[in-house]
């Protein structure tokens, strides 16, 4: 399976991550996707932030967040992916002047269409100039949340229409954060709000979410079909996230 893209990333180790690294390993060998292409990095983990780290990273005192009405405090272990997609961000500045990239967390999985991601793939060729990132993973079980969410009254779409077999909705939050295609021009613009925005004190989607609604030249989208889920916001992988 060939995706026109000039880099396929995986925040995963195999040290940290063994079990997530082997089935990453096998999707790449059952969808032939090609290696040539493909770099796994995740330079931190959880139990590799320290104290003084943490302090570094997350420095309003001991700020609480509101999260589905309650109150809670920064993990390191969300601090920890906030952490790796700056790394692999930075490292794409370093070797690419220009591009479109996949980004994968390493508890992704594909869903049985993910053999049309190369259409999703030549439509924003197509419109390079016109996106920055777009998520292209489901929420829901079976996408339930999505049919909830999309598509409702004030939605807006400025690169496909409602006739077309792939849609792009323009979204000012994220979906989830296991599957984005960014531009180089995401990637400049991602770089210059974390170095701009070095207070690293709310989850990821939270952190994202907070310059796609105060950016509006950010453009930010879901798809609309899906092609990957996150295991483990559906109970099908164990996640450790909140076990700091």
């Amino acid at each position: 399976m060939k995706l026109d893209v000039s880099q396929i990333r995986f925040i995963c180790n195999s040290e940290f991550e063994p079990i997530r690294f082997d089935r990453l390993n096998k999707i790449i060998d059952d969808t032939g996707l090609d290696r040539n292409i493909i770099k796994f990095d995740c330079k931190c983990y959880k139990h590799t932030i320290t104290d003084d780290i943490y302090s570094k990273y997350v420095r309003t005192p001991i700020t609480k967040y509101i999260k589905w009405s309650t109150l809670e405090y920064q993990r390191k272990s969300d601090l920890s992916l906030i952490l790796n997609y700056l790394y692999n961000l930075e490292d794409i500045e370093r070797n690419f002047n220009d591009g479109i990239f996949i980004i994968f967390e390493s508890d992704v999985d594909i869903k049985s269409n993910f053999k049309e991601l190369p259409n999703l793939i030549n439509l924003l060729k197509d419109n390079y100039s016109k996106w920055d990132m777009v998520h292209f993973g489901q929420d829901g079980y079976n996408g339930e949340n999505d049919k909830k969410n999309m598509w409702q009254p004030g939605y807006m779409e400025d690169i496909t229409t409602c006739n077309d077999k792939i849609r792009l909705e323009r979204r000012l939050g994220t979906r989830c954060t296991d599957s984005h295609i960014i531009s180089m021009s995401g990637v400049k613009k991602l770089l210059e709000y974390y170095r701009t925005n070095t207070d690293y004190y709310i989850p990821i989607d939270y952190y994202f979410s907070e310059l796609f609604k105060n950016d509006l030249n950010f453009k930010y989208y879901w798809s609309d079909p899906t092609y990957c889920f996150q295991m483990s916001n559906l109970g099908l992988d164990n996640s450790t996230i909140k076990d700091n």
